[in-house]
């Protein structure tokens, strides 16, 4: 029986955490909001942890909690350091590593800034946004001329999740935040510029979800089912299908996805827009393995779908990758 052992891969989803960034935290925040402990991480440990996966490339992007953690002077000068520092690491391995940039938002002039930089003078290959930050999201009016600079670009665009705005105190609060509430604010994140007509008006944003689609996968329908209402209320045109916007979606496998997730958006989606993704090191290298065999020693997948979605996908996606 074949392993993932046996596939070259390409990982589009794991995390730099450098010493700074933890630093900041530190100091800035009093530790880690997510109640979930930060993870070693050096260029060294990456390479190491790509060697055992069989991870031949990997495009790291900052996880959360997304660096908006003081003054609008302090958050771009840190929002810069972290952008520099992973593009040095890049300019050191850039057989290895790649990287999507961050953004200072929701300080609209100085993350168009960022996105200048980070493209003209860093090489980014995309940007990573928080699905919210402190309670602004993504789809919030006041962040659009960002994304009509993204769009300007032809940018790609994944979303990582961060603490929600607002969490029940019973039972969220007590609860690591990954655990579900990460899964719960993609998922409304990504549900706001869906019904916001987000992948129309910005056609040149290539969107990639995290974690399958968090819960997309199973609301899907149920917003389907909604779609007289929404139509009547003028939440949407007439003509609105969320299926063929769903379709546009890029889908990354990290967490537990490849069990019951990418089955069910393999139903609707074109397999080549799935990728591998490990969220290393957040995600213990046990649990990767495991998750990883969920695909590639699986009955599930052709062999034809398990090398799309171990590397040929993500080269299409990202065709500068030099493996």
């Amino acid at each position: 029986m074949s392993s993932y052992r046996d596939y070259k891969k390409i990982d589009v989803h794991a995390h730099p955490v450098p010493k700074f960034y933890s630093d900041a935290m530190e100091k800035y925040l009093g530790g880690n909001p997510d109640k979930f402990p930060m993870p070693q991480w050096s260029e060294e440990l990456h390479l190491e942890f790509m060697e055992r996966m069989n991870i031949a490339f990997t495009v790291m992007s900052f996880s959360s909690p997304h660096i908006n953690f003081s003054t609008r002077e302090i958050n771009r000068e840190l929002v810069r350091e972290g952008n520099e520092l992973v593009a040095e690491c890049v300019k050191k391995y850039p057989d290895k590593f790649a990287f999507l940039a961050t953004l200072p938002v929701p300080e609209v002039e100085d993350a168009i800034a960022e996105i200048a930089y980070s493209m003209d003078v860093l090489d980014a290959w995309g940007f990573t946004l928080p699905t919210n930050t402190k309670g602004i999201y993504m789809g919030d009016p006041l962040l659009e001329p960002v994304f009509a600079e993204l769009n300007k670009r032809k940018a790609l665009v994944t979303f990582h999740p961060n603490k929600p705005g607002c969490v029940p105190e019973i039972p969220g609060a007590k609860l690591p935040f990954p655990m579900m509430e990460f899964f719960f604010d993609t998922t409304r994140t990504v549900v706001d510029i869906i019904l916001k007509g987000y992948l129309t008006k910005y056609p040149d944003i290539t969107f990639l979800l995290p974690h399958c689609g968090a819960m997309l996968p199973y609301v899907v329908d149920r917003i389907d089912s909604f779609m007289p209402v929404l139509t009547k209320i003028g939440a949407v045109p007439p003509d609105f299908n969320i299926y063929d916007v769903y379709k546009r979606f890029y889908f990354d496998s990290a967490g537990a996805s490849g069990l019951r997730q990418i089955p069910d958006v393999m139903e609707v989606v074109e397999h080549s827009h799935i990728v591998y993704a490990t969220d290393w090191p957040f995600t213990p290298i046990p649990v990767i393995e495991q998750q990883a065999d969920l695909i590639f020693a699986s009955k599930t997948f052709t062999e034809e779908q398990k090398q799309k979605i171990a590397w040929k996908n993500a080269k299409a996606l990202f065709p500068k990758i030099p493996v």
